[in-house]
């Protein structure tokens, strides 16, 4: 950023000549006057630009007026609460004070229409910059001038790297359950979610490191147990309703009411059902079957309730904006 202070020096007067409106100091003669010590409260490091030279002038006027412009890149924290992330928005804040001098030495301001966004840095890769604010406040005996950053995150790349595979996972694992031997659909959805972790062990670096649940970690987690869920309703379906000795995985459409004639009353098992004793009586697998199948529509409803709440939900939740900013748009930048 282009750091810009402005005060009024009367020793700094002169009696310009014809046509001159201003003056400007070279590096020697900045060490000779006096400038505030101001730093940012919040700053974890900073660096003042010098190719070729510093990037710093000083500008003084015939009244006694300084400015002084600082080209500098500041890495400041900025305190976020990522419980919608990555649809969230946040308040960054730049607190200005003198190190030494207190209110009654210097007093601070920050008009807002002195406050600029160049094109460059009002989209970013991460965030977009919505509006601003400035505030002159006193902290303790010290004046403080404040620049609050409103921003919201772009999360496009999220929704093509992440949340479109924590959906395409959950609707392969469903289709698994319809289709292929009892024996082929265990191996096929404990292979989706062998995937599946793998793809939340690969997209851990782009979550962010906090102690609670954001609404991308809520999402790739029920997609997890939709997986899971469609795991352990194939396995317990294909070892629970398997009759025992099996020895041929290819046999024709059979009846467990044991009346092959009677075609109303009869309920159809699986083909892949093996030859040999069964291990619960024909009423049992009847029941145990008819659980399996509702588990088979029951879970795709479920996964598609889920999604028709959460995103409006956290769409709406994540839409806040606060008080007295003032947008780009209408700030004229």
């Amino acid at each position: 950023m282009y750091f810009r202070h402005s005060w009024v020096d009367p020793r700094m007067t002169f009696q310009p000549p014809p046509g001159v409106e201003h003056i400007h100091l070279n590096a020697s003669e900045i060490q000779n006057i006096w400038a505030p010590d101001t730093f940012i409260v919040n700053e974890r490091s900073s660096s003042i630009h010098s190719f070729t030279i510093k990037n710093e002038f000083y500008r003084v006027k015939p009244d006694g007026v300084v400015l002084r412009s600082t080209r500098v890149t500041v890495t400041a924290s900025c305190i976020m609460d990522l419980k919608w992330f990555p649809f969230d928005r946040h308040t960054c804040t730049l607190n200005l004070e003198s190190y030494a001098y207190t209110a009654k030495d210097i007093m601070y301001t920050m008009p807002l229409e002195r406050l600029g966004v160049s094109n460059e840095t009002h989209t970013s890769i991460q965030f977009t910059i919505q509006a601003v604010k400035t505030t002159a406040t006193m902290f303790d005996k010290y004046s403080r001038a404040s620049i609050e950053i409103f921003i919201k995150r772009n999360p496009l790349r999220y929704i093509q790297d992440i949340f479109f595979p924590a959906i395409a996972f959950p609707i392969v694992a469903f289709i698994t359950m319809c289709t292929g031997s009892l024996q082929s659909r265990v191996h096929l959805s404990v292979l989706i979610l062998s995937a599946m972790l793998i793809f939340q062990t690969m997209i851990s670096t782009a979550m962010p490191k906090v102690s609670y649940q954001t609404a991308l970690d809520f999402y790739v987690f029920n997609s997890s147990v939709m997986i899971f869920n469609v795991v352990i309703t194939n396995f317990l379906m294909y070892h629970l309703l398997k009759p025992k000795d099996a020895h041929d995985d290819k046999m024709p459409l059979t009846r467990v009411n044991g009346n092959t004639d009677d075609n109303h009353s009869a309920t159809d098992i699986p083909s892949d059902f093996r030859m040999g004793p069964p291990k619960f009586s024909n009423r049992a697998m009847k029941i145990l079957f008819m659980m399996f199948e509702n588990n088979k529509y029951s879970m795709p409803i479920f996964f598609v309730i889920f999604n028709i709440l959460y995103w409006p939900i956290v769409l709406i939740a994540s839409n806040t904006f606060p008080e007295d900013f003032i947008l780009l748009e209408n700030h004229g930048v």
